[in-house]
């Protein structure tokens, strides 16, 4: 232990006398020193003193602070040195195929259509952490623009769609599109009706024969697995991803993600189609003799009940902007309904045939109908007028369905076609 001046020891005098009598003179004692710290070191000179010692424990090795890199072999990360105190080199090897110089680079007006706006003025930030936070903001927001400007296969001259298979396909793409390609062999219970949830993590498939499962398509988790032994007609998720709604063959059934029964709504009769309106919590249901009703489910209690007075309701698409739903007949009629009117609120002719799909877009503005002719239109639902597009297909679409980045999906059996549209056009 060191010592400190805390006491004191009398020190003998080496040249003592012979005679005792004789009585020594008076000395002063010497201090004694010890080397403790009464009040302990701050953090960072504790800190400091740690890797003081620790080059002194490894004197060969290079403190980071004491290596000079010249402006060639300076390393962008910390993670470019080795062990030794040494620098990786990096050598960039020349691309083999000067053709192809990298990733297509994206059109201008693509990114201008997906466009979120300007960015955030920095100037009016005044720390740097909610600097850093708003620039790391503006690169999601970047990164989602781009993606959501690409995601489709294009074909040269000459060549179909058709001869490049689904393996193909996630072979050629990066590796985050690669883990959404997955397969699932269904083919006892169907036909299959299929609903994700608003975020688009969540799947729900319910076959016509009683099959219904509910699982997480990301990580390929599944949540529950029943079998119902009713006639399943439709499929609904709630305001969760742990509640969803089956239309059987009497009345509607509420589930939770484990495939425990909830509720049994025996209000909803004979019920064909579903459709759930997130900002209002009511579910919509369309029956086979032609009622439409709402539901709230917060208390379980029917909003509005109305005979529509049209025959059977088997089509059925909600538009999102404003949580009107639309209805397609068998006499080639389109009606829009809410709960605030017994009356529909639009009823317009689209065709000249019974009608088999019908789809409003994301946005509320653009809405598709198929009809048995083998004719697709696009209308403008906030004028109503003449049809901005008309097309005619190889067979009648029995599933039309818009996405978010500008494309028209048509079902026709076992086959699918996807058609790319342009706002300008409409």
């Amino acid at each position: 232990m060191n010592k400190v001046p805390r006491y004191f020891e009398k020190v003998e005098d080496s040249n003592e006398t012979q005679n005792k009598d004789i009585k020594p003179k008076k000395e002063f004692k010497k201090d004694i020193v010890f080397n403790i710290d009464v009040k302990p070191k701050p953090w960072g000179r504790r800190r400091e003193d740690n890797r003081i010692r620790k080059e002194q424990r490894n004197p060969n090795k290079i403190s980071r602070k004491n290596v000079k890199y010249s402006a060639n072999t300076k390393p962008k990360l910390w993670d470019h040195r080795t062990r030794d105190g040494g620098v990786k080199k990096i050598i960039y090897v020349p691309n083999p195929n000067p053709k192809f110089p990298g990733r297509v680079p994206i059109p201008k007006q693509k990114l201008q259509r997906h466009s979120r706006g300007e960015g955030i003025e920095k100037k009016g930030i005044r720390t740097g952490v909610h600097r850093k936070k708003f620039e790391k903001k503006e690169r999601n927001i970047k990164l989602a623009t781009e993606l959501a400007a690409t995601g489709f296969l294009e074909v040269d001259a000459g060549e179909s769609s058709t001869q490049f298979t689904q393996k193909e396909i996630a072979a050629s793409v990066d590796i985050t599109s690669a883990t959404k390609y997955f397969e699932l062999h269904l083919h006892e219970f169907g036909p299959y009706r299929a609903k994700y949830t608003r975020n688009g993590r969540h799947l729900l498939l319910g076959g016509k024969m009683g099959h219904v499962a509910a699982f997480d398509w990301m990580t390929k988790k599944l949540h529950c697995e029943i079998n119902v032994m009713e006639t399943v007609h439709d499929i609904c998720w709630l305001h969760v991803e742990t509640m969803f709604a089956v239309a059987q063959k009497n009345w509607v059934y509420v589930y939770d993600n484990e495939g425990i029964e909830l509720h049994c709504l025996k209000k909803l009769n004979k019920v064909s189609r579903m459709e759930f309106l997130p900002y209002h919590f009511i579910l919509a249901t369309a029956s086979e003799v032609g009622y439409l009703s709402w539901l709230d489910i917060s208390i379980g209690q029917i909003v509005a009940q109305y005979n529509t007075n049209m025959g059977r309701l088997s089509i059925m698409a909600q538009n999102p902007q404003n949580a009107v739903l639309c209805f397609g007949h068998s006499k080639g009629v389109v009606t829009m309904w809410a709960p605030s009117s017994k009356q529909p609120l639009v009823k317009m002719l689209c065709h000249k045939s019974p009608l088999t799909a019908l789809h409003i877009d994301p946005r509320g503005i653009y809405m598709a109908t198929a009809a048995i002719d083998k004719s697709i239109k696009v209308w403008d639902v906030r004028q109503l007028g003449e049809p901005l597009q008309n097309y005619t297909v190889r067979s009648a679409a029995e599933c039309i369905n818009f996405s978010h980045t500008n494309m028209l999906a048509l079902g026709m059996g076992n086959i699918i076609e996807v058609y790319r549209y342009n706002e300008v056009s409409f």
